[in-house]
Order: C-alpha cells, then structure tokens, then sequence
C-alpha cells in the first residue's frame, strides 16, 4: 500500500514521535488528504501516514503548547529513548498502566540502532493487544488505533537519519504473526528523514522545518489507519514493534505510542511516481535542503 504524487512533488522531513502533555487531552489531526498553500499535510509510507509536527505547528494545526512541552517524563508509552533510567510503570491518566520498559537507543558512539519492544519477558512485558486497548481507551474513550511520535535530535555534523519500522500483531500460541503495518520508503529499505529542509507553497511562501531544535518536540507524527486493534482483542495477542535507525551521531532520539490523538483517512488518488527521500510531509513546487542537498538532488 503505497501513496505517490505528481513527479514535480518532493518529500519533505521525517515522521514519527516525541513524548506527551501532563494531560489527556485529544489534539485532532488535519485529514491526511489536506493541504496549506498547495502543500499536502501528510504522506503515506507504505501503511502509515506521516505528519511533520513543525508544519503543523506553523500552520495552525498544532498549538505551541501541543508541539513544545513533550518527552520522557509524562504521559505516552516511551517505546524507544536514551534517557537512562526510563520506564513505563504508572502511565496513563490515573497513573494504573504498567507496560515493558522502553528500548535502549543510543547516545553517541553508535552508527546505527536494531531493536524491538513489546515480547519483553521483563517485569511488565509482555504487551498485551487488551491491556493496550485499555491504556488508549482511557485517554481518549473509544479510540483503538495508536498514534506514534519521534524526536528526532542528531546534534553532530549529520542531522539526517533513516528509519524503518514494522509493527505487529502476535500469536503467542501458534508463534505467528498475525497482522503486521510497515513502514519504510515502499520498496523494503528505511526512509532518510532529513534534520531540516526549506520548501516553497504555491504563494511562494517559504517554511523551514527543523527537526533538531533539541528534545521535547513533538517532531514527526505518525499512524496507519488501519491498525485497529480492536480487531485483535480478547484473543491473548501480543503487541510489537521492530525498529531500525542508521547513520547517526550525538544525541539520542525518543519513541512514544500515544492515544492523544483524534486521526482520520481517506483514500487519495495515486497519480504517479514520486520520489521518496524523507519521513515527512509532501511537499508541492521548490525545495531545498537548508545546509545540504539530499543525495541524488
């Protein structure tokens, strides 16, 4: 499953997720078949839809106070950061969900990163499809799609990175994986999320989205439509999520799942082949990277 554009549309910065407000409420997301000034508001990557939280933020979609203020520390399921010490016991409105600790990503000194979270045999893991369903409900009653969101933070002389990710649903008896939503650049490899980039609106207006202002921002947000886990629940399934991240230096990236969010879709028409550099939103006319071109550019 895979949404493509016209050949003049570029790919603007990455996706997925940062932390959350120290409250539940539900920030609605624009439909994913939106635009501002020409530009479409979200792309899909393969079974997600992508979400730069910068752009939204600056076109009135996002309050400051829902793009800043987020990180380890309060509400969402930390699924991945390099904060030390971290863990998701007493999440959740009332503070009464305990899941698997997050996964260890690194700080420096690591090119790159593989790691998985939810088949932990941890304390608190494994996760349970019920227990998460319970966890999204009481943030926002009736919600059973997840919302994922990154913090992207590489503060050395690369500001890009690629990630790949894929997540699943499992069988603990049969040991298979029952259902499972991709995300990647359409053809198997990870997607390059550019650290920052300028790109030009029908106006001529130019936006500068910078992913690397520190952590604590609500980056990239990410969720496919059709992970409703309500389909898999009272079943015994397993929750999980492989993940993938490559060419990185200083500063560590933070992974959360959410329930925060309000999400919809709709189909879109598929009218050719675009080329897919990046983990964020579509961009319409001119782009250029704000300190290097992208390769192939």
């Amino acid at each position: 499953m895979r949404k493509w554009w016209s050949k003049q549309v570029v790919v603007l910065a990455g996706v997925m997720l940062a932390g959350s407000v120290a409250n539940a409420a539900i920030i609605e997301l624009p439909d994913v078949d939106e635009t501002y000034d020409g530009i479409p508001v979200a792309i899909q990557y393969n079974d997600f839809y992508s979400y730069s939280g910068s752009l939204l933020n600056q076109w009135g979609f996002l309050s400051q106070a829902n793009y800043t203020g987020q990180g380890t520390g309060t509400l969402d399921l930390i699924v991945g950061t390099g904060a030390g010490g971290q863990n998701n016991q007493g999440v959740g409105p009332d503070g009464s969900f305990n899941f698997e600790d997050p996964m260890p990503f690194p700080g420096g000194g690591a090119n790159d990163f593989t790691g998985n979270w939810g088949l932990g045999t941890q304390a608190n893991g494994p996760v349970l499809v019920d227990n998460l369903l319970a966890y999204l409900d009481a943030i926002n009653p009736g919600a059973t799609i997840p919302t994922f969101i990154f913090d992207h933070n590489q503060t050395g002389g690369n500001p890009d990175l690629f990630v790949q990710a894929e997540v699943f649903i499992y069988d603990p008896v049969t040991g298979e994986r029952v259902a499972r939503w991709i995300f990647d650049d359409g053809n198997g490899g990870p997607v390059l999320s550019p650290g920052d980039v300028q790109v030009v609106g029908e106006s001529g207006e130019v936006y500068e989205a910078d992913a690397n202002k520190g952590s604590g921002k609500l980056d990239y947000i990410v969720f496919a439509p059709t992970m409703d886990l309500g389909l898999f629940s009272g079943a015994g399934y397993l929750f999980g999520i492989d993940f993938f991240m490559d060419d990185l230096n200083n500063g560590f990236e933070e992974l959360y799942l959410s329930g925060r969010f309000s999400t919809t879709a709709t189909e879109v028409p598929l009218p050719g082949p675009v080329w897919l550099i990046g983990l964020g939103l579509v961009m319409l006319g001119a782009f250029r990277r704000y300190r290097h071109s992208a390769p192939g550019l």
